[in-house]
């Protein structure tokens, strides 16, 4: 193992501090880390920002791809709202009995745009979110996963 391949699996174990390099003195003292901090669905909370971003490899055909934004208000936000011939997506989400269930609202206004027609109107569709995890760094923002009782894995984003 190269000291560049070594560099990069402290790197990688340890987000919170730079990797040093070989070169530096023996002297210097590497700080002590904090645990990071973290959500799951034990202490669960938005903070500023909690984004779930649907991978797409494991949504099934026609489930909505765009990210989701979990307002502290227990509102879903998505982010496809600049896209000409997109549905409007709007929802709600609830923690109940250590699950994150997500409903999520999709609306064609419009049933035709740019000469296509709309593939629905409305739809309806439900996410049962049994894992989540997302771990902050030093700047306060962080990633993670979370995987939905329907199988669709999910990128998370948070903010504190």
């Amino acid at each position: 193992m190269n000291s560049k391949t070594l560099c990069a699996l402290i790197l990688f174990a340890s987000t919170l501090h730079p990797c040093r390099e070989p070169m530096h003195e023996a002297h210097e003292a590497i700080p002590a880390r904090m645990p990071a901090a973290s959500i799951s669905l034990a202490n669960f909370e938005t903070g500023k920002r909690l984004e779930l971003i649907p991978i797409p490899e494991s949504l099934p055909s026609g489930t909505p791809s765009h990210p989701l934004w979990l307002t502290a208000d227990g509102n879903v936000k998505s982010s496809n709202i600049m896209q000409q011939c997109a549905p409007d997506q709007t929802g709600s989400w609830k923690l109940q009995n250590g699950i994150l269930i997500v409903h999520l609202l999709e609306t064609h206004r419009n049933p035709v745009c740019l000469g296509q027609r709309a593939p629905f109107r409305t739809r309806t569709t439900h996410y049962r979110i049994l894992e989540l995890n997302c771990v902050y760094a030093e700047n306060g923002r962080g990633e993670g996963l979370a995987l939905s009782a329907e199988k669709v894995r999910f990128m998370v984003l948070c903010e504190d």
